[in-house]
């Protein structure tokens, strides 16, 4: 199976920690649903955003930005907008082209943490995270952020 590049995906979460070692700590991670206590709109003290995204080193794709829109944003203007294309650029030169093992690499990964702190989210909804590459939006991550449940439902919301 041939793969589509970019591609990425998303860990949406309270906190994230580094230990001596390198590992990284996830704390409040997130699956599909974000479930909030209080009313709309609500202002979270801290969303932390982690973002991996791949791109083939043989026939890039010119990744210029992260965009990520939250609940109540208008459609066209995201809450968060990082221009990545000089950092690109710049990886883009220095790939070795050699993976850890010394073999011949084929992708190149890039990784950031967003910090949102605090984040006022308007009204329930999606907050969604895309890579716009070569004027193409792609995305590769979201949450669904509604109201707590009642008491004893267990239903889960449709969260495409």
């Amino acid at each position: 199976m041939k793969k589509t590049y970019p591609f990425g995906w998303v860990i949406f979460c309270d906190d994230v920690r580094m230990e001596s070692n390198g590992k990284r700590i996830y704390i409040g991670t997130y699956s599909n649903v974000m479930y909030v206590n209080a009313g709309f709109p609500v202002t979270l003290p801290k969303l932390v955003i982690t973002i991996t995204c791949v791109n083939s080193i043989e026939s890039p794709r010119e990744i210029q930005e992260i965009l990520v829109y939250v609940p109540g944003d208008p459609p066209d203007v995201p809450s968060m907008k990082i221009d990545i294309s000089a950092h690109e650029s710049a990886a883009r030169e220095k790939s070795t082209r050699k993976n850890a093992l010394g073999e011949p690499a084929t992708e190149r990964i890039m990784a950031m943490d967003l910090l949102a702190s605090p984040l006022e989210l308007k009204e329930p909804g999606k907050i969604r995270v895309i890579v716009l590459a070569d004027g193409e939006e792609i995305e590769i991550g979201k949450l669904l952020v509604v109201g707590a449940p009642e008491a004893g439902s267990v239903a889960e919301p449709d969260t495409q």
